[in-house]
């Protein structure tokens, strides 16, 4: 009965239907499988172990909380409430005192993954030569750091206004609302960062190819986000009365800022060498999400190269942020604020699928790369999903 009104759905709604679908299955997996996993292993505040926490604000997301319900501690002393952008605490502060803060949080993380996928797929859209099928859009729990938006997160609502800022400039949003888009994504995580080398890339192509608007808006986006990026380092440097408070604050103590470009390499080594698993698992995801990325990204068909560039140039971003700040902590899930890394596992895995079945209209060739980049993605992608659900109460990759 269910399956016959199915069939009669207009193909035009399946894309909504899959994505609420996706959202459902996200709450379903959060509360029924992640929440008792997690306090089975007593989850806490990193560095407070008597703060029990559950999905709802799992690792760091207290934080946020704290700086709604309490206000911001403006001290370098506090770094663990100025270390934290605004947005998110703003939204959870203006929703009503009668629901629960973490559940106020966690209603932020789950309403912004529907908005992601929709404006994802979007994307999607816009730059493949193949069409994403919405029953794709489930498989986004496979992708590594998926699962994140199963819990309550800040990377969901990121990925959503990142996605927003690379569609404003491939759909041509006036100047002023994608202004907007790169002024409120930064303000939400440092993460927007990573949007300005595929800007850059979009920018330079249009101005090669005389579209001097759309270039304008490369551009004018990406000074919103380093000037009002700026302007806030600025504010947190004044409400704290001391110049630097807020590099001080985001130094971690084992990990100085701006220790050196080596040191990265250099704590990756003394890891293995000391043989701590979470610190092995930590760096060796670091490394490989955006390394796998940069591998398959090569096997994807865009409508034009400026996308791959544009893409690569943004994982690059990612790698380089980690070097320059010698900091692997997270880039597990902080992969998930970029729209193509969402982006690159769907078609993968559509394209490796059809190959499999012998449904792709491709070379035998390219039939083989895909499903050997099927099988990679997905031991990687069920590795990635464990380490999730067990490293997160662990703390392996904070």
């Amino acid at each position: 009965m269910i399956f016959s009104h199915l069939n009669k759905v207009p193909s035009k709604y399946w894309l909504i239907i899959w994505i609420l679908a996706t959202t459902l299955l996200l709450f379903m997996i959060g509360i029924l499988v992640l929440n008792p996993i997690w306090q089975t292993y007593g989850i806490h505040v990193p560095g407070e172990p008597n703060t029990k926490v559950d999905f709802t604000y799992p690792v760091d997301s207290i934080f946020y909380i704290r700086n709604a319900e309490f206000g911001y501690r403006w001290s370098a002393k506090v770094p663990t409430s100025i270390w934290f952008h605004p947005v998110i605490s703003w939204l959870i502060e203006i929703m009503p005192n009668t629901i629960p803060a973490n559940w106020r949080y966690y209603f932020i993380s789950i309403v912004s993954a529907p908005f992601a996928l929709f404006f994802v797929y979007r994307y999607a859209q816009n730059v493949l030569e193949v069409n994403i099928s919405p029953k794709f859009i489930p498989f986004a729990i496979l992708v590594s750091g998926g699962l994140n938006m199963a819990v309550g997160n800040a990377e969901s609502l990121s990925l959503l206004f990142n996605a927003l800022i690379i569609l404003s400039v491939l759909e041509h949003y006036p100047i002023s609302v994608s202004l907007l888009f790169g002024i409120i994504a930064i303000l939400i995580k440092p993460n927007a960062l990573y949007m300005l080398a595929p800007l850059a890339v979009y920018g330079i192509y249009d101005l090669i190819g005389k579209e001097y608007k759309n270039a304008l808006r490369s551009l004018v986006i990406a000074l919103g986000i380093l000037i009002t990026w700026g302007v806030w380092i600025l504010y947190v440097d004044y409400m704290s009365g001391q110049t630097g408070a807020y590099w001080q604050a985001r130094e971690v103590a084992t990990i100085p800022l701006y220790a050196g470009i080596l040191t990265l390499i250099y704590r990756m080594v003394e890891s293995i060498a000391l043989g701590n698993i979470g610190e092995i698992l930590k760096y060796a995801t670091a490394f490989l999400i955006p390394l796998i990325d940069l591998w398959l990204v090569l096997l994807v068909p865009f409508r034009n190269e400026k996308h791959r560039l544009a893409i690569i140039s943004g994982l690059i971003m990612l790698l380089l942020i980690s070097f320059a700040t010698s900091n692997p902590n997270k880039i597990f899930v902080y992969a998930m604020t970029l729209p193509s890394h969402l982006l690159i596992g769907w078609v993968v895995l559509q394209l490796g699928f059809q190959s499999l079945l012998k449904q792709s209209s491709f070379s035998k060739r390219y039939d083989f790369l895909a499903i050997t980049a099927l099988g990679v993605y997905v031991l990687v992608s069920i590795g990635m999903v464990v380490f999730f659900v067990v490293g997160t109460p662990l703390g392996w990759y904070i």
